[in-house]
């Protein structure tokens, strides 16, 4: 485990998942192979770990391990026509064919959906704090003619 992200000390990484306790990073082996970690049969041992080291999720249940785990706003921009920065050096024709049959379309109108209120806040809030800078400015103005008026 290190340090990923907002720096959460133990952050879970790549390693965490795919290569659990007992398994080599030589193992690494796709969702659909029955003895990977990640694979659905496999997911409630990988994400409780029972018996490990690290135990991520003691309590995980079925239900638990049939969560989304990676985001897919990436996928989800591509499907959409959304250019994404770094991934020129990527295969896009295959990561295109992955986003497709991982994206449901379901997914794609929430993330869309998503989008636009992540956008309406956006204009919300910089149309408040706008609107009250230039609400204390104008006060600002009035006081000076004021106190101009009285001298």
């Amino acid at each position: 485990m290190v340090e990923i992200k907002y720096g959460v000390k133990n952050a879970p990484d790549c390693i965490s998942c795919h290569v659990p306790l007992g398994y080599s990073t030589h193992d690494i082996r796709p969702r659909s192979d029955p003895i990977s970690p990640i694979n659905a049969e496999n997911r409630v041992q990988t994400c409780s770990n029972q018996g490990g080291v690290q135990v991520c999720h003691p309590s995980a249940k079925a239900k638990f391990a049939t969560g989304r785990v990676h985001a897919y706003g990436t996928k989800a921009q591509m499907l959409i026509g959304r250019q994404v920065k770094g991934l020129e050096d990527l295969d896009i024709d295959r990561v295109m064919q992955r986003a497709e049959t991982d994206i449901s379309p379901q997914e794609i109108f929430r993330f869309k959906v998503l989008q636009l209120i992540k956008l309406f806040y956006k204009i919300m809030i910089g149309g408040t704090i706008m609107f009250m800078s230039l609400h204390q400015w104008l006060d600002f103005l009035r006081a000076k003619r004021k106190q101009k008026n009285r001298s």
